[in-house]
């Protein structure tokens, strides 16, 4: 059973009004970012479903896209099915170097397209096995 295709549709998902606009601090940006998506099938027909995080590119999705795609399912590293692109990164997975005594300013590896690919992963194992992607988790 290999990943056959990937479908990605880039959405934007808005708040309930009022929710994350304040007047106190004006109107957010976070609801009007986008996410992708990402529906994984395979060649026995199997489709796994899977969501990036706002602000995720087309070219990051693609990119996570590229790792499994034709890949056996069961081949695929549990653990993390796409492997972290360190190239832009310093040897502490940095893409920048963190501001001192601010560490949740720090940027870390992954790309938001991976983590969707992978809960995509997730989706599709624990059909294969026939298990809820949450009881795979444990």
């Amino acid at each position: 059973m290999k990943i056959a295709r990937i479908i990605a549709t880039e959405v934007v998902v808005y708040a309930r009004a009022g929710y994350v606009d304040r007047p106190a601090f004006g109107p957010s940006l976070f609801d009007k970012t986008s996410k992708w998506m990402i529906e994984l099938q395979t060649d026995s027909g199997l489709v796994g479903y899977g969501e990036s995080p706002r602000g995720a590119s087309l070219g990051q999705v693609q990119w996570a896209a590229r790792q499994v795609l034709g890949r056996p399912l069961l081949e695929i590293p549990w653990g993390r099915p796409v492997p972290a692109d360190m190239s832009s990164n310093d040897m502490f997975g940095h893409l920048a170097l963190p501001v001192p005594h601010r560490p949740y300013e720090r940027e870390f590896p992954g790309n938001g397209g991976d983590i969707g690919v992978e809960v995509a992963i997730h989706d599709l194992l624990g059909k294969a096995t026939g298990l809820r992607a949450c009881d795979l988790y444990g």
